[in-house]
């Protein structure tokens, strides 16, 4: 799979953590940003390829994904 997960801030937000799926065989980045690189492999995890997603169905499966998140993986 070529999905990768990149990290940085966001800058206008008090440098906030974040990450997108980045499919290196395109160059592009997902639609969604999350709010860490374990975020986005839990939201990998829970998916599959998020590549086979249309743009609303990936946004429609992030907000599936935040309001009944995978249980943690300390539990």
């Amino acid at each position: 799979m070529a999905i990768r997960i990149l990290e940085g801030k966001k800058i206008n937000e008090c440098d906030a953590p974040a990450a997108v799926l980045y499919d290196s065989c395109t160059g592009l980045a997902l639609p969604v940003m999350f709010t860490s690189a374990e975020e986005a492999d839990d939201f990998i995890a829970v998916v599959g390829d998020p590549r086979r997603l249309t743009d609303a169905q990936l946004v429609e499966a992030l907000n599936d994904f935040r309001c009944n998140p995978p249980k943690s993986r300390d539990e």
